[in-house]
């Protein structure tokens, strides 16, 4: 506010110019009072105390030709001031949306420019820019494996014994589980199967990582077409529920498959091939930091989807009567969009987030070694993963109140994986075989188990 003094104007010693309810303060001069006669003051004036902050410092001068004081306020930016990560770009863009006269921003913005803990600041800057968004491409792709997963299993259940029925080996991708007896062509088989699986991703340097549980079923049924080829469709349903580690962020996934498969096996060799899609719907809430006591929670839901498609096959060097090893190999690709979305509960600081997307080319080598004791079927598998794709997990958003767009990135995952699995299973009968595996996936700074279990019937 400006003083405007007709005539002359005494300024007392120790007076104090406060500046903390301003409010947004942008780098500048800025005159606070003018005088039309003298300006009296003595030299103590110059050196008034003004509270400072962590972000701004100010300076008092006199002007004695214009008879004016005038108060210098010089901004460090919040990189200067040691702010990491999201909290840079958010800032920024806050401090855009108050200079462009939102309220609400501006009452942000004086919380933060009259605060001397470093803590604090970084605490609602981050909380302005939620890492969840851009981990929804993790959550959809850990959700479409676990299908995949299942997809795979019952695969492998076309297996036709290499030596006693005329060498067509397992038709499941390079993890496969099951064994199943041999049918007539135009034969059909029916199968179902669960899992349950949970995750970690540890924090990636300052950006939030998360914990995550996923449940899947799917459903399918193939048909023997030849001596060589099997033929199938599935569906199934999963969900992913994910915490992350800052600003009680959540997100819960709910999908839905569908998947047209195929494998064709001739003598110690198969090749398998699947072409998937996926529906996904996503449900998010976070806490927004408006101050050392001062939180709200905001809510969002968007939709996505998923397409992938799969190829890989293996090679049975030996298979007796007691004992099995194949090499194996896989190529998938797969591709995922997110609709854009807006937040609700926060006011002009609500983000509206823009369309994203992320495609992933993925390898595996490995091998499966198993034994046949009679009516179960053990076996160990060993694969060694790298994903070609997209390790970005930026997202791009603003402010529904304010002008300017900003990235806000994700924990990036590693490319190279271990993939280690455990499985047995059980020929109830020539037509029917349940099975139960474990399976394990590890990365620097990764890790995720999987129990699956399931039964399939020839008719």
């Amino acid at each position: 506010d400006l003083i405007d003094v007709t005539g002359d104007a005494y300024v007392e010693d120790g007076a104090m110019v406060d500046v903390s309810t301003i409010g947004y303060v942008a780098e500048g001069a800025y005159t606070i009072m003018a005088a039309d006669g003298a300006l009296l003051y003595n030299s103590a004036l110059t050196n008034l105390t003004v509270p400072d902050s962590l972000v701004l410092t100010y300076e008092l001068e006199v002007d004695d030709v214009y008879n004016t004081v005038i108060l210098n306020a010089d901004r460090e930016t919040y990189e200067e001031i040691g702010v990491v990560s999201n909290g840079i770009p958010a800032g920024d863009a806050l401090i855009d949306m108050a200079a462009a006269g939102d309220e609400q921003a501006n009452d942000l913005m004086a919380v933060l420019d009259n605060s001397t803990d470093l803590e604090l600041i970084q605490t609602i800057l981050s909380s302005l820019a939620p890492e969840q968004y851009g981990a929804f491409l993790d959550l959809s792709s850990i959700g479409f494996a676990g299908f995949g997963d299942l997809l795979a299993s019952n695969m492998g259940s076309n297996h036709l014994a290499l030596i006693e029925r005329n060498k067509l080996s397992e038709s499941g991708p390079v993890l496969s589980r099951q064994t199943a007896f041999d049918r007539d062509a135009s034969g059909w088989s029916a199968w179902a199967q669960a899992l349950a699986k949970t995750g970690d991703q540890d924090d990636d340097g300052d950006l939030a990582g998360y914990d995550y549980d996923t449940t899947a079923i799917a459903f399918g049924f193939d048909n023997k077409l030849s001596e060589n080829l099997v033929l199938g469709l599935s569906v199934g349903f999963g969900n992913t529920d994910a915490d992350f580690d800052y600003f009680n962020q959540s997100t819960d996934m709910d999908s839905t498959y569908g998947s047209v498969y195929g494998t064709y096996a001739k003598d110690a060799m198969y090749i398998d091939a699947a072409l998937s899609i996926a529906s996904n719907d996503y449900d998010s809430d976070r806490i927004l930091v408006l101050g050392p006591e001062e939180m709200v929670k905001v809510t969002s839901s968007t939709d996505g989807s998923e397409v992938g498609l799969y190829i890989g096959g293996g090679y049975y060097m030996v298979d007796t009567d007691t004992m099995y090893f194949a090499p194996t190999a896989s190529l998938s690709w797969s591709q995922i969009d997110v609709d854009g979305f807006t937040e609700k509960g926060a006011g002009s600081l609500n983000l509206e987030v823009d369309d994203y997307d992320s495609t992933s080319t993925v390898t595996t080598l490995g091998f499966r070694f198993g034994g046949k004791l009679g009516v179960m079927e053990p076996e160990f598998r060993l694969a060694w993963a790298h994903d070609f794709g997209d390790d970005d997990r930026k997202v791009t958003a603003k402010y529904v109140g304010g002008p300017s767009e900003f990235e806000i990135e994700a924990a990036e995952p590693e490319m190279d994986s271990a993939l280690i699995g455990l499985g047995a299973k059980f020929l109830v009968s020539e037509d029917f075989t349940l099975y139960l595996d474990y399976d394990g996936e590890l990365r620097s700074d990764f890790e995720s188990h999987t129990i699956s279990g399931g039964l399939r019937y020839d008719f």
